[in-house]
């Protein structure tokens, strides 16, 4: 049996399928958070600010600031419960986010030697998008501050229902073509059996006789 897959293919399931994988492949890529140093507020001095000055920069309660979930520095340092699933740049203005636990952040720390440091708000960072730090200071030092949105740190990632639904779309074409299969090989058979009947009709039986 011949089949013609041109045929086929040419339905609106196939369209459907065009549309679902470039929102699937769009769904998956990374956008920029950027960060405006006039969104920032800047704490002078070499310390680290206090987690009540954190707390009111982020305008929640000191106890909500949450843990250290990563640490990375200018001379290589790294250190935070998620210190391996975040990757920043060389001149720790950008930090793009690897595979594993995701962070429900708080805020941003970035450090500038003696000129002191910059906090922002990162309420509403999704955990996935790439920060990117609009600020031209001598940056020695960048720390996330808030919590893990994955318990007990297991390290895997969740699918989201948008991902889902395009998946679902992306296969519905192929199982159109497949129906359309089985009913084919489902009707071949009828036929074939038919044929045979009227031959053997002839021959006096099921085989031919010999004799």
């Amino acid at each position: 049996m011949k089949i013609n897959y041109v045929n086929n293919f040419k339905c609106p399931a196939a369209i459907i399928a065009v549309f679902s994988a470039y929102f699937l492949l769009a769904g998956d890529a990374q956008a920029n958070w950027i960060l405006d140093l006039s969104a920032a507020t800047h704490f002078s001095g070499a310390a680290t600010p206090s987690v009540s000055q954190i707390a009111s920069v982020c305008k929640i309660n000191s106890s909500q600031v949450g843990l250290l979930l990563c640490q990375f520095g200018n001379n290589g340092k790294q250190d935070g419960v998620l210190k391996t699933s975040y990757n920043p740049s060389s001149n720790l203005t950008k930090i793009n986010y690897g595979g594993g636990d995701l962070a429900s952040a708080t805020c941003l720390i970035v450090k500038c030697g003696n000129t002191g440091s910059y906090v922002w708000n990162l309420s509403g960072w999704n955990g996935t998008d790439s920060i990117d730090c609009r600020i031209a200071q001598n940056q020695t030092e960048c720390e996330i501050y808030g919590n893990c949105k994955l318990p007990n740190h297991v390290v895997g990632s969740v699918m989201e229902p948008s991902t889902i639904i395009a998946s679902m779309l992306l296969m519905l074409p192929f199982g159109i073509s497949a129906v359309r299969i089985l009913r084919r090989h489902k009707a071949e058979p009828s036929l074939a059996f038919a044929f045979d009947s009227h031959s053997n009709r002839h021959s006096g039986g099921l085989y031919p006789n010999f004799h």
